[in-house]
């Protein structure tokens, strides 16, 4: 599949760059959730025919961070051996708060440890999920982005931090969703936190952003 779409588009002067998952680093290392990581009904809405219940995640189905890495490695390799005009993005949400813990934990074969990282883990974990051959960093700006750091839901103060991250990886990075904290953008407040986003997006010197956001 991915031989035959990107031999089709490599030349396309309309794609603007590979994205080669979603929120992949969002799915990592969950084997030891109760039971085994059983979806949440919220999740589920709209698409339940979809699945046999119940729905949970054991060894046919769970995967850990080596494991992304190895696949976006691998996958990207495969992406620039046959379209060397574009670059690729790993397509990652901003970490869970406690990622970096909770890939020891996986290591370690111990129950998920969800301690908040500190900024040194972060960075660690950002570099290592977005190995090389990938060429962007890819950051979801949700609640969960807005609470690394020790931040709260709403700051926006955490925009800088992942600017200053990709600086220190040598990588760009772009924000492939963004949204505020109460889900919408129909009230002032939330047109407010959106104009004070995109604000400091420019000033940070994000090359790329998008507004969109699944909410």
């Amino acid at each position: 599949y991915l031989r035959e779409l990107v031999s089709r588009y490599a030349n396309r002067k309309t794609v603007y760059f590979w994205e080669l998952a979603n929120e992949l680093n969002l799915l990592e290392n969950l084997g030891f959730m109760d039971p085994e990581g059983k979806a949440d009904a919220w999740q589920l809405k709209g698409t339940e025919s979809l699945f046999t219940y119940p729905i949970v995640r054991d060894q046919t189905n769970h995967f850990t961070t080596e494991d992304t890495v190895n696949f976006l490695r691998t996958t990207a390799e495969l992406v620039k051996s046959i379209d060397q005009n574009h670059l690729v993005g790993s397509g990652h949400s901003a970490p869970r708060p406690a990622a970096f813990h909770l890939r020891q934990a996986q290591q370690t074969h111990q129950q998920g440890d969800w301690t908040v990282d500190t900024a040194e883990q972060t960075l660690e974990y950002i570099r290592l999920t977005n190995p090389d051959p990938i060429d962007l960093i890819s950051i979801h700006y949700y609640t969960e982005a807005q609470e690394c750091f020790s931040g709260k839901p709403g700051n926006l103060d955490n925009i800088t931090r992942f600017a200053e991250i990709s600086r220190q990886l040598g990588k760009p990075m772009y924000f492939g969703e963004l949204g505020p904290p109460d889900n919408g953008y129909a009230t002032p407040e939330q047109v407010q936190w959106v104009q004070q986003a995109a604000a400091i997006l420019w000033h940070a010197e994000i090359p790329l952003s998008l507004f969109w956001t699944w909410n």
